[in-house]
This record gives C-alpha cells, structure tokens and sequence, in this order.
C-alpha cells in the first residue's frame, strides 16, 4: 500500500503542470516548466506581468490585442516552446501568423530561429492590423517600415528642434527683423536675402513641412490596415485625433479663414507623449530596459505630474511678468500657449522674465520636474531586483 502510494505520488509529480493561454481566440497548451526553462524573461513566464491578462471565468490567460499577440508569437517562435514538427500548436500559430502583415525579410529572419520547423505560404497571408508600423524598433519588421518609422521619429523630433530654436534664439535676439518673424525669416536675413513680409506663406514653412508630414503619416498608416475600422478602434488614439483637429485648423489659418497658428505648436507637445506611448509596443528595448516598460504607466504618471508642474509655474510666471510690465491679460488660449512655451524653451522663450527670481522659479520647476520623471527609475529597479531575489528563494524553499 506503501508502494503504491509513493509511487502515485511520484507519477503526480513527473505529471507536467499546463498553464493555457489565449491568443487571438486560439487556445495553447505550453509546459510551465519549459516555459521558465526557455522564456523566463519573457511575459509567458513572470507572473507578475502574465497576471493582467488572466481570465478567472476561462482559467486561461487571454492575449488579445495586437502588440500583445505579436509579443506572444514571437517568444513562441524564438524559445523554441513549439518545436516539435508534429505539435499541432505549429498549426495553431500559422492561422495566427496569418493576422500579420510580413515579407520576405521577415520569413527569412523567422527561418533563421532554429526551432522554426513549419513554413508559411506567403501568397495566403493577408494584413488584418498594422503590425508593421506598431512600433519603431521591434527585430522582425522590414528595412522599408524601419526607414518610414524612423522617418517619421525623426521629422517630429526636428520640428520639435525648430520650435525651441525659433523660440529660443529667433524671437529673443531678432526682434528686428521684419514681420513675421521666426527661424526661416532670421536664416534668410542673415545670408543676405531679400525677404519682403508679405510673403506670408515661406514663413509657415516649418509648419507646412510639419503638417505635410503629419498628414502623410496618417494616410500611410490608414492605407496599410485591410479593416479599417480597426484602425480607428484599436490604433487611433486621442492624440491622434488632437493632430487631425490640429491640421484642420492649421489648413484654415493658412488660408485665412481663422487666423491661428499656435494649436499646431502645441500638438508637437502631445506629439511627443505619443512617441513615449509607443515605446511601450517596443519589443527589442523590453529586454534591455525592463523595469521602465514593466511599470510604464507610473513613468507616464510622473510625465503628466512633469507637464502640469510646468504649465502651472509657466502661468505663474507669466502672470508676474504681466503684472511687472503693466499689461493687460490676454486670452485663456494665450495663458496656455505661452505655458507650453515654457516647456518647450526651458524657460527662455518670447516673454523672458523681467527678474533674475522668476527665471530661477521657472528653472527650478523645470529641474523638479525632470527628477520627478527619472525618479522611480531606480527605486523600480531595485523592487524589481527585490522581486525577483524573494521569487527565487520562495522556489528554493518550496
């Protein structure tokens, strides 16, 4: 009886423990212990993140949206958890490859993983989501969609340039030049050209160059979404509708049906908090920076705690410095733009202080922010190390 019990117990334990999961609605069926054996890094095996998708109803862990899958898919792919040639999990992950937009660059790179023992039929897939333009730095994705998203990374970041230029240096040190004045207008008088101001339309140029941009990035990625109603459900977010409202306006300023230019300014500012968004679909700097994108909603919070502190000392400074010249207050609009041009200047920009004491309030808001945006960092990456080292004696005790 003895015998029989010890060997039951023997036979529980060689049993292999299955954890289910759920992606795109196919169902995989993997060993815990390969999992931490192969992934242990990897969103299959950390309990803490896996925690988030798991369906108490189903008992399985559901992934469901597309980062999320392709996440999923390429650790299957990559650890080798579905290597056998015969495991009908290879079938399941072919229906789900399917989903994806690839080439032949990305075959030929998913071929090079030596677990990879299935083919796919190229001429059969179809493009259902916008996987490759998800992100701007994830390993399988072309040379033509990294050179279009690094395109675009890069002409935001330099209209982000251009705007703390022109705000920086232009308007402060050349308030002479003729009107309107701005970086393309002082470049031109500097090397000697003839600019007559009422050539309106050239001293738009880094705004038209921006909106053209914009609206070539919306319509590229809107074209490479078979459904486009997915588009608008699971990509667009308000930030990107804040951008089409922005060349809207922007179109009519141009045209002088409504004069403003300042919205389009402003939209650089949440332009950029979309960029840090998007890192967090970053599959390849995941593995390098962990703690910042396993806890990038309170990075995000610091961010907003970061611009809030900033427009509020940039009202206040610029309600002191209206108080100092004796000037009348302007529109609510105004208030919020010369605060985002705070931001954007560091604290230098149209309006300059009249005392050396507002220009240290503005840097030190600008200094307290910037360490309340880096700030968890550290503290993260020690919590996590301290998570992890308690994980690893709870297993040595068990």
């Amino acid at each position: 009886m003895t015998s029989e019990i010890s060997n039951l117990v023997e036979e529980i334990n060689l049993k292999p423990q299955l954890v289910s999961f759920l992606v795109n609605g196919v169902l995989f069926e993997l060993n815990e212990e390969l999992i931490q054996k192969r992934a242990s890094n990897s969103i299959l095996a950390r309990e803490d993140r896996r925690a988030q998708f798991y369906d108490i109803d189903k008992n399985v862990y559901v992934f469901d949206q597309p980062s999320d899958v392709f996440e999923v898919l390429v650790y299957f792919i990559s650890t080798g958890l579905l290597s056998r040639p015969t495991n009908i999990n290879n079938l399941k992950l072919y229906s789900l490859l399917s989903f994806f937009e690839m080439d032949k660059t990305v075959i030929n790179t998913f071929k090079k993983m030596e677990h990879l023992v299935f083919e796919i039929n190229w001429e059969k897939t179809q493009c259902s989501t916008n996987s490759w333009l998800y992100t701007f730095f994830a390993l399988p994705f072309t040379s033509r969609a990294k050179l279009i998203n690094i395109f675009f990374f890069a002409m935001t970041m330099i209209s982000y340039g251009n705007l703390c230029f022109e705000y920086t240096f232009a308007l402060p040190l050349f308030q002479l030049i003729p009107s309107p004045t701005d970086n393309t207008t002082m470049i031109l008088t500097i090397i000697g050209l003839d600019f007559n101001p009422s050539i309106e339309y050239l001293s738009y140029l880094p705004e038209i160059i921006y909106l053209i941009i914009l609206l070539m990035e919306f319509f590229i990625r809107f074209i490479y979404v078979s459904n486009k109603l997915k588009y608008f459900s699971n990509y667009l977010t308000i930030i990107d509708l804040l951008s089409i409202l922005s060349c809207i306006i922007y179109l009519c300023s141009i045209i002088k049906i409504k004069e403003n230019n300042i919205i389009i300014r402003l939209i650089i500012c949440f332009r950029l908090i979309r960029i840090l968004k998007l890192t967090r679909y970053s599959m390849y700097i995941r593995q390098y920076i962990q703690t910042i994108f396993y806890y990038y909603d309170i990075s995000t919070l610091f961010f907003i705690i970061f611009i809030c502190l900033c427009i509020f000392f940039g009202n206040l400074t610029y309600g002191i410095s209206l108080i100092d010249h004796h000037r009348i207050h302007l529109t609510p609009l105004d208030s919020l733009y010369y605060s985002y041009e705070t931001i954007l200047t560091i604290g230098f920009g149209e309006h300059i202080p009249s005392t050396p004491y507002l220009t240290w309030i503005i840097i030190t808001s600008i200094l307290f922010g910037t360490i309340c945006l880096s700030l968890p960092v550290p503290f993260l990456a020690i919590y996590n190390f301290n998570l992890d080292h308690y994980e690893q004696e709870k297993i040595m005790l068990n």
